[in-house]
């Protein structure tokens, strides 16, 4: 199975509250429900989840977490983000990420 491919992420808004589960869409015609997502963030911020149900076509929908024990500054607003998702079973990883931004309330 060749590495997954990703073409667009959106994640409008990230929280900084370790715990909080955070929603978004993807759009890979690689990806179903299972797959990793990473999501690198400025100043060392990073969420990860799952992939969950698919919305239509190649869109599907994902909760994130925010990785607890790292320190999360009291930044607010636009920030920009790199998204990557990965196969559980063959751990290939799609490359390069996806730039985007996102808002962290």
């Amino acid at each position: 199975m060749p590495k997954p491919t990703l073409s667009d992420v959106n994640f409008p808004r990230l929280s900084k509250r370790s715990g909080a589960i955070s929603g978004g869409t993807i759009t890979s015609p690689d990806a179903t429900s299972g797959f990793l997502v990473v999501i690198n963030g400025q100043a060392n911020k990073r969420w990860v989840g799952t992939v969950g149900n698919r919305v239509r076509g190649n869109v599907w929908n994902v909760d994130v977490t925010l990785l607890r024990g790292l320190r999360i500054k009291n930044t607010f607003g636009i920030e920009g983000i790199a998204v990557t998702i990965t196969n559980p079973t063959t751990l290939e990883t799609s490359d390069p990420p996806v730039i985007s931004t996102t808002t962290i309330p």
